[in-house]
């Protein structure tokens, strides 16, 4: 871990305006640089680089941050990298601190699965273009219409036809055979260790940075069905690892980043070679998830990075509940949905038959899922009254999904009127019987989360550096948490990303220890913002006999932490933060704003342009907060 001293006075040494010049073109005006937006489509320059203060701004797509934030965005590394090789180019020394024994092991286990994971790929590789993978290259070629620039962009390889032949190969490396089982590309069994992929072409699914973290395996031609004539699966997925979490890793998000910096739409198929066959009809931005259906974090990690995802899936009735499930998790994100509805059955279809103009066609012009599924309930409400039931029944849970109130009353609105009912019925069934099915739904989508995770080490004795800040938690014996701060505290525990958009509530807790818990969360969050938010979350130093532990073992001993999204969905955890921040006292929130209007004065006096950025986004917040509760009564 970085010292925070060390990492302000990187930043304080980097040139931000010469750092971001190395990737956007920019002129002087005034103080400021100003040049076109990296991060979305526009013709008219309105990003903003402003020297003496250490920030960028986009006026028009709202991107913020410092120098660091920019070139983690900006070239999609982690922060150690980017923090790292400033350190270098800044002339700081990056002190070397004592590791803690447990994260030092999980590291170096870390690497030696990373490093097999690479090694594997290399030997699918080399499988694919020798003499013996002459077969996998005709399937590809000839079969799946994949050509060779598709084949080296996505990695695609052959997993041999030797039962051990990358086992042998990973131990020639230097490898242990375990260390191939533990990354999920060797298996075990009685016989010992053997190729988890053989036979199979071999997808390779990259994390954010780049790194090979699993493989799905396709089977092909003879070795479709085994020896008694019984078909082997179509498709096997790398296991849960220590390095890969399927319910986080989207496949082709990594190649989709540089489209998605420009403001293009997220395409979500429903595999890897429908993603493939996607990015190959011109849309580079195609994700899928592997092993699994979509999740909520997939949906966050999708939300970091566009406002609009359009779904593309299988026109079976399988992929049609796919298609409905994403569309429920991500509406319920605040995201921007889509729904393509293809004239054959899957986009890999479409391009292999040369139809890749079409497919594309109607990706780009794919409708608004609200609009689109209110269409077909039209189409289906005919045969009288219980039809008409029932097609409004259909679209209760996708009504109520939305989190801002304007599309719930705008999609509530449309339905009325397509449907010649009244405003106030639609809206009422939403409000009874809506938010319950979405419940219900979203129910159903829970997130495996590894047992390393939070439960086993919850229990955990803290950090010795963590031991020394829990004296930054409140000891004061606080008043007993509400009802709302409970279920507040549940909600930052199922779903701990959440944590960022409380900053409006921080200063204006009554409650000592919950103000404490936030505060440590936030700063924990943004320190490890590499790691998963989950993982982040047993860091947070807890009093002994405090009442938010006394939530935290509550919350385990009902399983909550093994099935975070049954226990409490992400769309339900929003609404907690949400309600919360609206119950806040309009008085109190005037009177902060006030305090920081007082501070950003003498901040100016002082010319401290740190503390005026700090004060500048806690007021925006506030604002908002403010007028998030609505006029004044009398």
């Amino acid at each position: 871990m970085i010292p925070e001293d060390v990492i302000a006075e990187i930043k304080r040494r980097a040139d931000i305006g010469d750092v971001i010049g190395r990737h956007v073109k920019l002129k002087r005006v005034g103080r400021n640089l100003v040049g076109l937006c990296p991060f979305h489509t526009e013709k008219t320059p309105s990003f903003n680089v402003r020297p003496d203060d250490g920030f960028f701004y986009c006026f028009g797509c709202k991107a913020t941050g410092d120098v660091v934030e920019f070139l983690v965005r900006s070239t999609g590394r982690g922060f150690l990298d980017v923090i790292t090789e400033l350190a270098g180019q800044t002339g700081v020394e990056i002190p070397q601190v004592a590791q803690d024994p447990e994260e030092e092991a999980r590291q170096k286990e870390r690497k030696r699965l990373l490093r097999a994971l690479e090694l594997a790929q290399v030997f699918f590789k080399t499988r694919l273009s020798s003499d013996a993978g002459q077969g996998a290259r005709a399937y590809l070629a000839e079969v799946r219409k994949i050509d060779e620039d598709a084949i080296d962009r996505f990695g695609l390889g052959w997993g041999g036809a030797a039962d051990d032949g990358l086992a042998g190969f990973l131990v020639a490396q230097g490898l242990a055979a375990d260390d191939g089982v533990a990354a999920g590309v060797l298996g075990r069994s009685e016989r010992g260790p053997y190729d988890f992929f053989r036979h199979r072409i071999t997808i390779p699914i990259r994390g954010t940075r780049g790194e090979i973290v699993s493989f799905q395996g396709r089977i092909f031609g003879e070795r479709a069905a085994d020896g008694q004539g019984k078909k082997r699966p179509k498709y096997v997925n790398g296991p849960q690892t220590a390095v890969y979490d399927k319910s986080a890793v989207l496949f082709g998000l990594y190649e989709a980043q540089p489209a998605l910096k420009q403001g293009k739409p997220a395409v979500l198929v429903e595999g890897p070679l429908d993603a493939v066959a996607v990015h190959r009809a011109g849309m580079p931005t195609a994700v899928a998830p592997c092993g699994t259906g979509l999740t909520a974090r997939h949906v966050e990690e999708l939300k970091r990075r566009t406002e609009r995802v359009v779904v593309c899936m299988d026109q079976d009735q399988a992929g049609k509940d796919a298609a409905a499930r994403a569309i429920l998790l991500m509406l319920s994100a605040g995201l921007d949905v889509g729904l393509a509805s293809l004239p054959d059955k899957d986009p890999d279809a479409m391009v292999c038959a040369g139809r890749a103009d079409e497919l594309r066609a109607v990706l780009q012009g794919a409708p608004a899922a609200l609009d689109d599924l209110l269409a077909r309930a039209r189409r289906s409400a005919t045969g009288g009254v219980r039809a008409r039931v029932a097609a409004l029944d259909g679209l209760l849970p996708f009504l109520a999904a939305p989190p801002r109130e304007l599309v719930r009353v705008e999609a509530v609105r449309a339905v009325a009127r397509a449907f010649s009912e009244d405003e106030a019925v639609i809206a009422g069934e939403v409000e009874k019987r809506g938010r319950k099915l979405l419940a219900e739904r979203l129910r159903g989508q829970a997130t495996a989360v590894r047992a390393s995770s939070v439960p086993a080490r919850s229990e955990a004795p803290p950090r010795t550096a963590e031991r020394a800040a829990i004296a930054r938690v409140p000891s004061a014996r606080a008043p007993a948490l509400s009802e709302p701060e409970i279920l507040l505290v549940e909600a930052l525990m199922m779903h701990p990303h959440l944590a960022a958009r409380c900053g409006v509530l921080v200063p204006v807790l009554k409650n000592a220890e919950l103000k404490g818990f936030i505060e440590r969360l936030v700063e924990l969050l943004v320190r490890f913002h590499d790691e998963d938010p989950r993982a982040v979350l047993p860091r947070v130093p807890l009093l002994p006999s405090g009442q938010v532990r006394t939530v935290l073992l509550k919350v385990q001993q009902a399983g909550g932490f093994t099935r975070p999204d049954s226990y409490l969905s992400e769309a339900a955890a929003a609404r907690i933060v949400e309600d919360a921040i609206l119950s806040l006292d309009r008085r109190t929130l005037e009177l902060r704003l006030g305090d920081v209007q007082a501070k950003m004065a003498d901040a100016d006096a002082a010319q401290d342009h740190g503390e005026r950025k700090r004060l500048l986004a806690e007021q925006a917040a506030l604002v908002v907060a403010v007028k998030a509760l609505g006029a004044p009564t009398e």
